[in-house]
């Protein structure tokens, strides 16, 4: 034989198929390295499945914390008078009355105030609505990280609101739908009624010449005063209106000095009910936070968050008139002034947004949606209200499940 068992190479085959015992102690060392490998493989995986879920959660996070917007609201001021570049403008609507007053003057009478002058007067009251000029406001439009704006904005011919469509929908969840952008159609606003001139006053009394010419004839043209007077009533402070025709032509035509009337020619006055509400404590134009020795921040007005809107109000309109037997009564020192006159049937009137301010709010946090509509007939009464937040991540799981 050319030599034994022990002088063949390691990893020569032996007859018959059989290994050499070198190459049985490679094997060995080879499987205890693969399982070694394969518990540091499945230790990897656990370490960095570790790793990934903690940033995921260090970024959810900060995106709750920082992913949040709400739609804000700013209102036309003395101390910001004009609406910021990019701003939606809205107004509220009020309801005025337009009181028709025509007086025939029936005498004169000559006192240490002046001229004392004594007539008949004929109402017609009717009512309108228009924008309100004490109540505008816009929404103001920043860009939020994340977030998707979408406004619309209507008005009717006067300028009054019509509808208001906001939404604002959350783009950080892992899948979400495009919206639109922001349509706007604004009018412009009609300015306010101008006010009666002021009275012409003369430097002497004198009542001859008008009561000659209502002796003469007391169909006297020059004797009729027509006057048209508009009146927004407003709570707390404006519940009546008393109507006093103009003297200026009067005094000017028969030289009278300074002419006052015996009594109001009409008055006007507004049932509201008693015990309305408190406007809610929300509703606080918030200025913004300047930085130290920065001066003010002008780029950002006071705003509040969510639609101004106000309540409607069911009230009794009452209304006095002097007439003839007016024209005959003495008005007693402290009488009210209505009684002196004759009332006319009471009516009853909706008052549309009459009552306090309340907010409609339009939040939208992280993985939130939030929307509002806000619909409004000619005469002002809301007709429609809707607020509605939704989950994005419910359309995101539906989406996912319909791939």
């Amino acid at each position: 034989m050319a030599g034994t068992e022990q002088d063949r190479k390691d990893g020569e085959t032996l007859p018959g198929g059989e290994h050499s015992p070198g190459d049985a102690k490679a094997k060995t060392e080879a499987g205890r390295l693969l399982q070694c490998w394969r518990g540091f493989h499945w230790t990897g995986r656990l370490l960095l499945l570790g790793v990934v879920i903690a940033a995921v959660m260090a970024v959810v996070g900060i995106v709750r914390r920082y992913d949040t917007a709400d739609l804000e609201v700013g209102q036309i001021t003395p101390a910001f008078p004009s609406y910021p570049a990019g701003a939606i403008p809205y107004s509220l609507p009020r309801r005025v009355f337009v009181l028709d007053t025509t007086t025939q003057v029936t005498g004169c009478a000559e006192t240490r105030q002046g001229e004392q002058i004594r007539g008949t007067t004929e109402l017609t009251l009717s009512s309108d609505v228009e924008v309100d000029p004490t109540q505008q406001y816009y929404i103001y439009v920043n860009g939020v990280w994340g977030k998707n704006l979408s406004y619309e904005v209507q008005t009717y011919d006067n300028g009054m609101l019509k509808t208001v469509s906001a939404s604002i929908t959350d783009q950080v969840a892992p899948i979400v739908a495009s919206t639109a952008g922001s349509l706007v159609n604004v009018l412009r606003l009609a300015p306010p009624p101008v006010g009666a001139p002021a009275l012409a006053v003369s430097p002497a009394a004198n009542c001859h010449d008008l009561n000659a010419a209502i002796s003469a004839n007391p169909k006297d043209a020059r004797l009729t005063i027509a006057q048209e007077d508009i009146w927004a009533p407003s709570l707390p402070y404006s519940l009546r209106f008393d109507v006093h025709a103009p003297l200026g032509r009067l005094a000017g035509e028969f030289k009278l000095s300074q002419p006052y009337w015996a009594s109001d020619n009409a008055l006007v006055e507004l049932d509201a009910p008693q015990g309305a509400p408190a406007e809610s404590s929300d509703i606080k134009f918030v200025p913004p936070a300047c930085p130290a020795g920065a001066g003010t921040c002008a780029t950002r007005p006071p705003l509040v968050q969510g639609l101004v809107l106000r309540n409607a109000v069911r009230s009794r309109v009452r209304a006095y008139v002097c007439d003839a037997a007016c024209n005959m009564a003495t008005p007693q020192q402290g009488e009210r002034p209505e009684a002196a006159l004759t009332q006319r049937p009471s009516v009853e009137a909706i008052m549309p947004q009459f009552g306090v301010r309340f907010l409609v709010r339009v939040h939208s946090g992280f993985a939130q949606d939030g929307a509002a509509i806000v619909a409004m007939s000619a005469d002002g009464v809301i007709t429609r209200l809707q607020v509605q937040s939704t989950s994005s991540f419910a359309s995101d799981v539906a989406l996912l499940h319909a791939k």
